[in-house]
């Protein structure tokens, strides 16, 4: 008999935040945070007969893609949409030297406790979703927005010993 105890609990996909250390006073709540894939493609060894396969050495990165809730004020929002402009700077031409920055997502277990870092090392956005005004529903619904980043890397730390 083992004396290792397994949780029961299984993992539930019911929160995460998201923070950039360039928007130190802004905390995302994600509703969809898909955590992206690492690829190891690869490397060929061609020869007149056939290629042989050999273990990859380089990581590929999905771009991280989130859905997030947006505050009444829209501050998550704007925060994004100012950075993206400022990257860009479409009024004129200043090209401002990287504005990569590293962001943090936590996720948390069902007990509502975050058991897992993720961080994200020299991000960047590259897509802010439009927001969805209607009246045509009669009920008061929240409003959420999806962003897509490009990162370097990623790394994960457990904050609980025993995962």
């Amino acid at each position: 008999m083992s004396d290792k105890t397994y949780s029961l609990n299984r993992l539930t996909a019911n929160r995460a935040t998201l923070h950039f250390t360039i928007l130190p006073n802004l905390s995302f709540m994600l509703t969809g945070y898909p955590l992206p894939a690492i690829m190891l493609p690869p490397a060929n060894q061609s020869s007149p007969f056939f290629d042989m396969g050999h273990s990859g050495d380089k990581l590929e990165f999905e771009e991280l893609e989130v859905e997030f809730l947006v505050s009444e004020y829209l501050k998550e929002w704007l925060e994004l949409f100012d950075w993206m402009n400022n990257l860009a700077n479409p009024h004129e031409y200043n090209p401002i030297d990287n504005l990569s920055t590293s962001a943090t997502m936590f996720i948390y277990s069902s007990h509502n406790q975050p058991f897992l870092e993720i961080t994200f090392e020299d991000v960047i956005p590259t897509m802010l979703g439009g927001l969805n005004f209607t009246e045509a529903i009669g009920e008061t619904y929240e409003i959420k927005s999806n962003a897509s980043f490009r990162y370097r890397v990623y790394s994960i730390k457990k904050l609980k010993d025993d995962i």
